[in-house]
């Protein structure tokens, strides 16, 4: 537990005044998570039940730290949770190729703050122990907090279940991917995975819209992990792969890939080219010289 979660359990314990911002999100926020009875109504609605507590958890997380970046010592947050939103105004194409799943998992859970590095999902997992959640949706507040985009390859599909391999560590899932997508073999597409939990029996779920990879195939994708020093099958690969696509170069270097790297769209896919350290390859980029326009 970093410093900024160890105040908040802290600033927490103490709280007795419910005017008080921090008690007043821990409450607001246990308030909300009658979570069965809206994980149920989202199964009623069609979601696959684990997709539904994904759903609700990072829902709750939302409540809790628009709440929370209102503290003092959270004040970098704040801000710039609020330039992200100005810059991006995320939603869907054409007005912003930031959706809101990937927005909202990446701020949330892989932007980092403070001292110690910590994510907001973090600081919200941090005092789960302290509110009146169960253990289904606290595993997957930790699934969550594990999370990163991963670049898959489309190996086949059975039954609206899809089996992609991931390119650089050759991992292969079976997903669902909630958009309702329904790629063909061989498609390239850059998605956050979530792993089944304990309770629900499932494949991994698919939970950001994919952005699809087109005009930039497979051998230059590996040769930009190359250059990122992350080789298939080399000693600690893995775990730089985790850190590069979890984190990036800084905060900001996944979100502006993609909202330069954008050059069209479906109602459940967003299509991009390019690549992450090629500005001249991202068709919205200033640097560009391709023939995408």
């Amino acid at each position: 537990m970093g410093k900024l979660a160890k105040r908040i359990n802290r600033e927490l314990m103490r709280t007795t005044d419910k005017k008080v911002v921090l008690f007043d999100a821990a409450q607001r926020t246990s308030d909300e998570v009658e979570e069965f009875a809206s994980v149920e109504r989202m199964i009623e609605d069609g979601k696959h039940p684990a997709h539904a507590v994904y759903t609700c958890t990072i829902n709750l997380t939302g409540i809790f730290s628009d709440e929370i970046v209102e503290l003092p010592f959270l004040r970098d947050a704040e801000k710039f949770l609020l330039k992200a939103l100005k810059l991006y105004d995320p939603g869907y194409p054409p007005l912003s190729p930031i959706t809101v799943s990937f927005f909202n998992h990446w701020s949330y859970f892989d932007v980092r703050f403070g001292k110690d590095s910590e994510t907001l999902g973090e600081c919200f997992l941090a005092i789960m122990d302290n509110l009146d959640f169960g253990p289904v949706l606290s595993e997957a507040l930790r699934e969550l907090c594990r999370s990163r985009m991963g670049l898959y390859k489309v190996e086949g599909e059975s039954g609206g279940t899809f089996r992609i391999r991931e390119l650089v560590t050759g991992q292969e899932y079976n997903v669902i991917i909630t958009s309702s997508f329904r790629p063909e073999a061989g498609c390239l597409a850059l998605m956050r995975i979530l792993p089944p939990l304990s309770a629900i029996p499932s494949p991994h779920i698919a939970v950001t819209t994919p952005y699809v990879a087109i005009a930039t195939p497979e051998e230059d994708w590996l040769q930009y992990f190359e250059r990122q020093k992350i080789l298939p099958g080399a000693p600690g690969a893995e775990v730089r792969l985790h850190q590069h696509m979890k984190y990036g170069k800084n905060a900001w270097y996944w979100s502006e890939y993609f909202f330069y790297a954008y050059i069209n769209h479906l109602s459940n896919a967003i299509f991009v080219t390019g690549l992450p350290d090629q500005p001249k390859t991202q068709p919205q980029h200033r640097s560009y010289t391709g023939g995408f326009h």
